[in-house]
């Protein structure tokens, strides 16, 4: 397969910024929620005027959601093109197996309905039971640790905001959507692409030198060399064995994929924040081998863990639109005569 690489040292060369809009991709159990409050409590204005010169003003409140992918990004972007020179992007990524066991812990201990689904059940019993999978996919779909986010094509809209077209009906541009994110190339391209832009990449894992190399790159902030607080959980979870390791890595490709490439554009990063020379501009790695594919109501793999299966979720039978039942059967056809050759 084709492999995209930029050559190009501004991806590596960390910029000082003086003022502007700082707009946080949040991506959720990432530490998002702590790097917020540290945010709005130590580097942002309290003002709420984007035209104000002194400091930096905080983009997300112009979002009305706490969680939106890059089509919000862009939307924000074009309606501060005239209130600012400076719109930097930033964001905070998580190892994915790691963010994907955090997301199961925290839905387990949350009194939403999927909580409910999850009573009394391991993580193990979890992934070995289709049905419960497909109900509770946000957990474990690929995407949800960065790929969705920084490509644009997150399906979740009940919690996750994205840009509709208003002139068009939601459920088709939702089913339009889900075709693009199956498009691996291209998403793990777009989301390489819109990582590289970032002004700053944040690390959970090195969240210390993460913070140091915010405050250097945005140091008008309201508060100097403010300290944030540990993320770490203090709750006692059971640490999950390796088959469910391994069977969270076949689910997860594209992300793990993305999280390796920002690890090495991170430590190039620093070695450039701290040398002031840029040593090596990192490569994109191969993309990577897809075992286990999935929509809303279909999941299919051909190796690895979970064996050789394409599972059609019965609850595909409730749905009432036509085009979607449609669409979804094609994708069952189409992976079982895969799996078949």
């Amino acid at each position: 397969m084709k492999n995209y690489q930029k050559n190009n040292l501004a991806i590596v060369k960390t910029r000082i910024v003086p003022n502007g809009v700082i707009c946080f991709l949040h991506v959720a159990k990432s530490a998002g929620t702590a790097f917020t409050e540290y945010l709005t409590s130590n580097i942002v204005s309290r003002s709420r005027n984007p035209l104000d010169q002194d400091g930096y003003y905080f983009g997300n409140h112009r979002i009305p959601s706490k969680h939106f992918d890059w089509s919000s990004v862009e939307n924000l972007k074009n309606a501060m093109t005239d209130k600012t020179e400076h719109f930097e992007v930033i964001t905070l990524l998580r190892e994915p197996v790691s963010r994907a066991i955090s997301h199961f812990n925290f839905i387990k201990r949350d009194r939403g309905w999927a909580s409910k689904l999850l009573v009394g059940v391991s993580l193990e019993e979890l992934l070995g039971n289709l049905d419960l999978m497909m109900q509770v996919r946000g957990l474990w779909q690929d995407g949800q640790a960065s790929v969705s986010w920084l490509s644009g094509t997150h399906i979740g809209q009940s919690w996750v905001k994205h840009e509709w077209d208003r002139t068009l009906p939601k459920s088709d541009q939702l089913r339009d959507l889900e075709e693009d994110s199956l498009n691996f190339e291209k998403v793990l391209s777009d989301a390489a692409d819109r990582l590289e832009s970032c002004t700053w990449i944040g690390l959970k894992e090195r969240l210390n030198d993460s913070i140091e190399l915010l405050n250097n790159q945005f140091p008008n902030g309201i508060k100097k060399d403010a300290v944030m607080k540990s993320t770490a959980n203090k709750l006692n979870y059971e640490k999950p064995g390796q088959n469910v390791l391994d069977k969270l890595k076949v689910l997860m490709p594209l992300d793990i994929w993305l999280y390796e490439y920002a690890v090495d554009l991170f430590n190039a990063r620093w070695s450039y924040y701290k040398t002031g020379k840029v040593e090596e501009i990192p490569k994109r790695p191969p993309f990577p081998k897809i075992t286990c594919r999935s929509t809303r109501y279909i999941l299919m793999c051909y190796e690895g863990p979970f064996g050789r299966f394409v599972y059609r979720w019965p609850a595909l039978e409730n749905v009432e639109s036509e085009a979607e039942r449609a669409k979804q059967e094609e994708y069952y056809q189409k992976w079982m005569k895969e799996i078949q050759d």
